[in-house]
């Protein structure tokens, strides 16, 4: 038979190395659980986790509070970028529809110029100096 072990100092031990390792690793594991948690759940990206312990946990919250704030502001230029895109859509909803506007009184103007180059610039000449004249015939004055 084996000897006779006390189990005293054995249970002191693993009571001592239960505290340590909720101390160390399982309580500093919550609060990054719980950090975690609350950023999904608020969807509030400027939070920050408060665990600053200088181990592989602290590590963990410290790179999940870069990666919050890395996706916080490309949220914000995708933000920034939609706002200039649908900024430059109503400009060219705009820009098309005076176009539209425009177009009409550019066929008006090409026509006219193109009667203007036709009409002979002698007869031109001749009604205006009718005109300043004085034309006795109103029928007349109508035409030139």
């Amino acid at each position: 038979m084996p000897p006779s072990v006390s189990w005293g100092p054995r249970v002191v031990v693993l009571v001592l190395l239960l505290i340590v390792l909720n101390r160390l690793i399982l309580t500093p594991l919550a609060v990054v659980t719980r950090h975690a948690v609350a950023l999904d759940e608020g969807k509030d990206l400027t939070r920050r986790s408060i665990l600053r312990v200088p181990m592989r946990i602290g590590v963990l919250a410290r790179e999940l509070d870069r990666m919050v704030a890395r996706v916080a502001e490309s949220r914000t230029q995708l933000v920034d970028q939609s706002f200039q895109a649908g900024f430059a859509e109503l400009a060219k909803g705009v820009l098309h529809n005076l176009g539209n506007a425009m177009t009409p009184i550019g066929v008006r103007l090409a026509s006219l110029r193109e009667r203007l180059r036709a009409a002979p610039a002698d007869d031109a000449e001749q009604a205006v100096a009718e005109l300043q004249a004085g034309v006795a015939d109103p029928q007349r004055g109508e035409d030139l």
